[in-house]
């Protein structure tokens, strides 16, 4: 399908994450706020302006909802285009001062992702900290590239959780408590709602902790699964996966955001006068429009991949190199010279110290995984390295993993119902 593309901005426009209380990394907390756990050790909650006090006082339980791949953007456009009737209604109530919901802007996490934001959601730790950094890192554990949603190799199949890879326990490898596991120290009674197919995958085992998990068959069927909990946490996959294959903005994305806005608008209708549930929708990342033409097939960069001790790893919009011993200076020479029209070189030390993965200590986990370089994507250029041969990597009509403000600022809606 034919794309319409907004010129993307260069680097120097970026969008950097907001820690310091309009992010993703502050939502934990104010969760936290909301149910009378402590919040010790987690980020500042979100600034008063992006959730207002009102919304969250004599709160007793809390629904955060997260729509993968919906962007502020997107989701401007689609209440424009009227793709999204029950959620226009929320915005117009917010846009006239409406006390009982606000819809407000906020920006993902350094990378704009699924992992790292989910991470950050499901510990309240920021990707400094937990170290998930991308759908792909490179874990000197194993010595190999990974996939982290699976935690096994980038090359294979399998997880190392499985006897054949070595019977790793997942919980142990990511070594930081769950926001599940701390509300549950507080005695409040927590769950996750998302497609089976998810349950005991590594990324689940690691951040679901402490929850009971409610699997469903279809995405259809995830708010009939919410009901009666303290902290409901849900998952809504597919307009990523939709995002990523037919664009962020065809008549497919208007389909996928139709049928949540349609579930979402009959089970509010099951649940208003309830008065003490805040209802939070947001989204781990947006995407950006990408012309297949702007693909930029790392497998053909031979001098590159023959200094790097490991095939490029992150995301489509975002590479963390790894160099081998003394090479160094060779790869960032040769992405001065080679790649500098389609993605800026960031010193692992700018992007870290500078706070883009958050504030606070990094682990050592993090300063491993970033590598000896990061390539961010310019423009709409996505980068692409097949793992595996029997895997084809074709173009993707829509991206994210960089600093665009489209793959970028999401959106929060604050319901109170």
């Amino acid at each position: 399908m034919s794309q319409t593309r907004a010129p993307g901005p260069t680097l120097g426009e970026a969008v950097l994450p907001r820690y310091d209380g309009q992010s993703l990394f502050n939502l934990p907390a104010s969760i936290c706020e909301t149910l009378g756990v402590s919040g010790s050790g987690l980020g500042p909650p979100l600034d008063p302006t992006v959730l207002p006090p009102a919304l969250r006082d004599g709160a007793q339980a809390v629904l955060l909802l997260v729509v993968d791949g919906l962007g502020a953007w997107q989701l401007e456009a689609a209440l424009t285009a009227g793709d999204a009737p029950v959620l226009a209604a929320f915005a117009a109530r917010a846009r006239s001062s409406a006390g009982d919901v606000s819809l407000r802007t906020i920006t993902s996490v350094f990378p704009s992702s699924t992992i790292p934001a989910l991470a950050t959601l499901g510990t309240g730790r920021s990707p400094a900290a937990h170290g998930l950094l991308g759908w792909t890192v490179y874990l000197e554990e194993f010595g190999e590239a990974a996939e982290l949603a699976r935690w096994g190799p980038a090359a294979g199949r399998g997880s190392y959780q499985d006897a054949r890879l070595g019977g790793h326990d997942p919980i142990r490898f990511l070594g930081v408590e769950t926001l599940h596991q701390r509300l549950a120290r507080g005695g409040v009674e927590s769950a996750v709602v998302c497609l089976a197919a998810f349950r005991g995958s590594g990324l689940s085992a690691m951040t679901f902790q402490g929850a009971e998990f409610l699997g469903c068959h279809a995405a259809s069927s995830i708010l009939v699964r919410v009901e009666q909990r303290l902290y409901l946490y849900a998952y809504w996959d597919l307009l990523d996966t939709v995002s990523h294959h037919d664009g962020p903005l065809g008549a497919e994305h208007a389909a996928e955001l139709g049928a949540l806005d349609v579930a979402l608008g009959r089970w509010l209708d099951r649940h208003q006068g309830r008065g003490d549930l805040l209802v939070l929708l947001t989204a781990d990342h947006g995407h950006v429009p990408s012309d297949p033409a702007r693909t930029v097939r790392l497998e053909g960069e031979r001098r590159l991949l023959a200094d790097l001790r490991s095939p490029p790893t992150g995301e489509r919009r975002l590479a963390y190199l790894h160099a081998r011993s003394g090479r160094r200076d060779a790869v960032r020479a040769y992405c001065a010279d080679r790649l500098a029209a389609v993605a800026e070189w960031v010193e692992p030390t700018e992007a870290l110290d500078r706070g883009w993965l958050g504030p606070g200590p990094v682990s050592a986990a993090a300063r491993r995984r970033v590598g000896d370089g990061l390539l961010v994507a310019r423009s709409d250029h996505q980068l692409v390295y097949p793992f595996s041969p029997d895997r084809a990597q074709p173009p993707f009509a829509g991206n994210h993993g960089a600093l665009d403000p489209r793959e970028m600022l999401v959106p929060l809606i604050a319901l109170r119902v």
